[in-house]
């Protein structure tokens, strides 16, 4: 019995706590069965990134997506993007160079500078984001291009916040040196649920990286006359609910990994969705 690729892509993203759940709620069609095969994709590459604990196993996978990618092999996400007229050289080419930054990314697990972490975020969720804007919009220009990587880094840099806790169990530890020294914050006071009194400054501090970067970007992006990027400054203003529940209860951090509502993503989606009908 085949697998319907769009199920298969369905049940693994469209779950309550993903904000596609919501976002996709408010797109047409077309847009919704692109990003959801993109995301799907992107989701199977980027999740390697986790195995860095099992670098054979993670450099098999790499590799075989590597290959699926080129040769077009079978798999419901590729399946699913090829039905959405999505497997497009320059999406093909990214999503090839999404692999690269995921092996880099597997060799390269500390960083010295917050700079050096941004870089990374920018390799992995803005070059995810870059690839569903150039899927949605061909003739999208570099300067809105860039945009949208920084929006996907900013975002990438939000989740990273929140998993600190549970990266710090499974024994990844990204927080970039020179700020782990402003703040005295280190991986065994996270694993004693003891961040101490600059841990809130220093949540703060790292959200307000992302909130600044993601607002700059939106602004860029508000700009274009492109009905088909809609969904990138959706997911924006989810980014932006994330952000705000992480500023507001920094300590939840060490014990929960937060995941903002499913109703109230619906309610922001919906908002800015009607922002960007209005502003058309």
């Amino acid at each position: 019995m085949s697998i319907d690729p769009f199920l298969w892509c369905k049940e693994r993203l469209m779950v309550p706590g993903n904000p596609l759940a919501a976002s996709l709620l408010f797109v047409d069609s077309d847009t919704r069965s692109m990003v959801l095969a993109l995301r799907a994709v992107i989701m199977e590459i980027a999740q390697i990134s986790e195995l860095a604990h099992e670098p054979s196993l993670a450099m098999a996978k790499l590799n075989w997506w590597r290959e699926a990618l080129v040769e077009n092999r079978a798999h419901p996400a590729l399946e699913a993007l090829s039905v959405a007229d999505g497997r497009t050289e320059p999406v093909l080419r990214d999503l090839l160079a999404l692999c690269e930054s995921v092996e880099g990314a597997l060799e390269n697990q500390r960083f010295e500078t917050t700079e050096q972490a941004w870089m990374q975020c920018r390799d992995l969720g803005g070059l995810a984001m870059r690839i569903e804007a150039q899927a949605l919009d061909s003739d999208a220009d570099e300067a809105i291009l860039e945009a949208a990587t920084q929006l996907g880094a900013a975002g990438y840099w939000l989740r990273w916040i929140r998993d600190i806790a549970g990266d710090a169990h499974q024994e990844r530890w990204y927080v970039p040196l020179d700020i782990q020294a402003d703040y005295q914050i280190n991986r065994q006071q996270v694993l004693d649920q003891a961040g101490g009194r600059s841990w809130a400054g220093f949540v703060r501090t790292l959200v307000s990286v992302a909130v600044i970067r993601s607002e700059q970007a939106k602004e860029r992006l508000m700009q274009t006359t492109s009905s088909h990027l809609r969904h990138p400054l959706i997911t924006q203003a989810l980014d932006q609910r994330l952000a705000s529940a992480l500023a507001r209860q920094p300590a939840r951090i060490l014990t929960t990994r937060i995941l903002p509502s499913h109703a109230g993503n619906v309610w922001v989606a919906w908002r800015r969705a009607r922002q960007l009908r209005t502003k058309g």
